[in-house]
């Protein structure tokens, strides 16, 4: 990813700005240390404001930790029900706030709600204290907003004005890039590196004539693709937007298909047919939770994850196998109650020779 930051009009030229920083190892990002100094900044201010009006200054620190928490909740919450197909089928992740996602609308509707149920407890006015903090509010806003800047973020439309900014199009999401912003591209004849994330229709089947080795897997309708490249949904069945697309897929390749190769060739070499019946087969189920005692730590500390949560999503792959299996034993079943009275009838036509 290139990391310039460029304001043509005015000749300056950043030639690499970052956007974290690591100590000892762990990556610390400018955007969640601005915003704690904004916090910090407007909570002193609120409380400056206070002690200048003649109120308690304790107030408004017992009210910026509430505030504080039920702000963050608020905004992921709020970014989690407008993001719903991301997190649906990866619950734990919601609770995982180090990949992203809080919306400031959310943040400020809890912060107002924390307000005036502070007020109603401790009998103050909910007016008096939300124009108290009003003007802390503001300027943690605003230096909150250079957090964006170093994320590459909210930075608005297309313009050649005197203080227009240039980024690199690697250097952002593909949802930021407006339609405006494309077209100026088009027109100037600007060239972008574009990368059309990979895509795929998962599946275990390892063929091999003349042996045993298939499994007989059936492809499943599911799609998921990258919905920040991709901006425009899917209108097809089986699309599922993934945001952060890279690190979905090398999980999915790492856990998914690493149990499903296990399945595959145990069941071969146990002498299975169907893929369904080699999964729930309890020594193949062992080797799997053997394997999974070693994988998902890995994976844990790659992905930077939860144990929680990597677990679940290995576990709503083997879910997946055994619901298969099922579906196929419910199949042979309706098809069996279908037959047995032609069964039957046959059978009743030989017995009395009427058979031909």
């Amino acid at each position: 990813m290139h990391r310039t930051i460029d304001f043509p009009n005015i000749g300056i030229h950043l030639k690499s700005v970052g956007d974290h920083i690591t100590v000892f190892g762990f990556d610390i990002a400018y955007y969640g240390m601005i915003i704690g100094l904004g916090i910090l900044v407007g909570i002193l201010i609120a409380a400056l404001e206070a002690k200048r009006t003649k109120q308690n200054p304790e107030d408004y620190y017992d009210l910026a930790i509430y505030a504080v928490i039920f702000a963050i909740i608020g905004a992921r919450i709020y970014y989690v029900i407008f993001s719903w197909d991301m997190y649906k089928d990866q619950l734990l992740s919601i609770f995982n706030i180090r990949q992203g996602g809080l919306a400031i609308y959310g943040g400020v509707i809890a912060a107002v709600i924390t307000v005036i149920i502070f007020a109603r407890i401790k009998k103050l006015s909910a007016p008096l204290l939300m124009d108290t903090a009003g003007l802390g509010l503001v300027a943690g806003q605003m230096i909150g907003r250079w957090g964006n800047f170093f994320n590459r973020e909210a930075f608005g439309e297309y313009t050649d004005s005197f203080l227009a900014m240039r980024l690199p199009v690697d250097a952002v999401r593909g949802s930021d890039i407006t339609k405006m912003m494309r077209e100026h591209m088009e027109r100037e004849g600007i060239q972008a590196d574009y990368v059309v994330s990979q895509t795929a229709i998962f599946c275990s089947t390892v063929i091999v004539r003349g042996t045993r080795l298939d499994i007989l897997s059936q492809n499943e309708t599911y799609f998921p693709y990258d919905c920040d490249e991709f901006t425009d949904p899917f209108d097809f069945e089986g699309a599922v937007p993934v945001h952060n697309f890279e690190k979905f897929f090398k999980r999915k390749i790492y856990t998914y298909n690493c149990l499903a190769g296990l399945i595959s060739y145990c069941g071969y070499i146990k002498g299975f047919e169907v893929y369904g019946e080699a999964a729930v087969d309890p020594d193949i189920s062992g080797l799997m939770d053997r394997l999974l005692e070693e994988l998902n730590p890995c994976l844990e500390a790659y992905f930077e994850i939860s144990g929680e949560e990597q677990a679940a999503f290995a576990k709503k792959f083997r879910e997946k196998a055994i619901r298969k299996y099922e579906k196929e034993l419910d199949q042979i079943k309706r098809q069996q109650k279908k037959l047995m009275p032609e069964l039957k009838a046959a059978g009743e036509k030989i017995l009395k020779g009427e058979f031909q």
